[in-house]
Formats: C-alpha cells, structure tokens, sequence
C-alpha cells in the first residue's frame, strides 16, 4: 500500500460528504426522454471520440447500456435502440461487462477478461460506438 493511511481515509470521507448530497439532488433531478436521449447521445459521443482504454472502455459501455435500458423501459422511440441493446449485450456476453460486486463467479470471469484486455482494440471500440451512434439518428 501506498501513501499515508490516515490522509487517505480523511480525503475518502471528504469525497463522500462532498458526493452524498450530489447525488441525492440527481436522484430527485427529473429527466425526461429528451434529455435522456442526449445524455445517450453524450455518453456515446465520448466512446466513439477517442482510443480508449480498457477499463473506460468498460465503464463508458456500463453507463451507455443503464441509460439505453431506462429509454427502452420508457418506452421512448428511439431509432437504432435495439440494435445498440443488442450490440452492448453482445460485448457482455463476450465478458467485457463490469464485474457486479454481487456477482458469485468473479473468479470464473477472470481469465476470459485478462484474455479480453489483451485482444482490446480501441480503435474497433471506438468504430462501434460511432456506428451505434449514428444509428440512433446523432
């Protein structure tokens, strides 16, 4: 371990003080299906934009598959929505999913995500996301 542990765990409880009201006002922020399907549009621009890592790569999947999951509940029309659900599950299934901290078979996962990083190609990511992107309609 690095670093001072007492400093560490000061600056923790920082963050969590600063982020618990924050996120408090998100949760009671209401969103209708205009300003989700921008934020879609937003989270699918930052993966299409760049070569990104692995782990962002993950990240910007995980968040761009919660916020395409709530439109579809919705309800809302959203062109290219399914194929995108479609897309994201596919790369789940191929073990680029984040790993749940619920989730019983980490272990299991572990070899097929250190042989995903590895083959990770940021360039292809970042293609797919584009042609997702595009086939929302943005």
């Amino acid at each position: 371990m690095f670093g001072d542990i007492t400093e560490l765990v000061a600056l923790r409880a920082a963050v969590d003080r600063w982020s618990e009201p924050v996120e408090q006002q998100l949760f009671e922020m209401p969103l209708d299906e205009v300003q989700v399907g921008e934020i879609l549009d937003f989270l699918l621009g930052i993966a299409a934009e760049g070569c990104h890592d692995y782990d962002t790569a993950r990240q910007l999947s995980g968040a761009i598959t919660v916020v395409a999951g709530e439109l579809s509940r919705s309800g809302a029309q959203v062109p290219g929505l399914s194929n995108l659900q479609k897309q994201l599950a596919n790369l789940n299934v191929r073990g680029f999913a984040l790993v749940s901290t619920d989730d019983k078979h980490v272990e299991a996962k572990f070899h097929q995500q250190l042989s995903n990083r590895a083959r990770f190609k940021p360039r292809v990511f970042s293609a797919l996301m584009a042609s997702l992107r595009e086939s929302t309609g943005k």
